[in-house]
């Protein structure tokens, strides 16, 4: 019995090749980001591939449209989404570990680990679900509005343990 071949291109190739990808995503395909929203049309995906201190780096855009419930009222809030991608991508936990091993550093650059082959569904819909707005109703009529008014709680005034003093000195 023969083994499946593996036809999806290495990210390093189409590093190599400063390739573009251009590609229409159905949002009902990106299930995890699915799963978060009432409603997702399609993605317009826009990538290019290269490399930035001998990393995959992966450039590009990601656009289209959801619709989240709001966090007060639960309801429907439609979004319009244009999110840039710009991360590097490391094949495995071990060459992320020796990269950083040799003075780079994970906070300045956004990094992801996907292992050698391209997963477009994947790479794109971790960057979606990374770059969800918070769906807060911009006029939200939510009759428990005061719930979410947070206060560090009644004024504490210090009253000076000698404050009484002085009107014991007038007698």
């Amino acid at each position: 019995m023969s083994e499946p071949i593996d036809i999806s291109p290495s990210y390093r190739q189409l590093a190599r090749t400063g390739a573009e990808i251009q590609r229409v995503l159905d949002g009902e395909k990106l299930e995890r980001l699915a799963s978060l929203c009432s409603e997702i049309g399609q993605f317009d995906v826009h990538l290019v591939f290269g490399f930035e201190d001998k990393q995959v780096k992966v450039v590009g855009t990601v656009e289209g449209s959801l619709t989240l419930d709001c966090s007060r009222c639960n309801l429907p809030v439609g979004c319009d989404c244009s999110l840039p991608i710009d991360v590097l991508v490391f094949e495995s936990e071990d060459r992320l570990q020796s990269w950083l091993d040799h003075g780079n550093d994970s906070v300045s650059k956004e990094v992801v680990v996907s292992g050698p082959s391209l997963n477009l569904m994947d790479l794109v819909e971790d960057e979606l679900i990374l770059g969800l707005p918070r769906a807060i109703c911009s006029q939200c009529k939510s009759d428990n509005g005061e719930n979410y008014v947070y206060s560090s709680g009644p004024k504490v005034v210090n009253k000076s343990p000698f404050a009484g003093l002085s009107d014991l000195s007038s007698s």
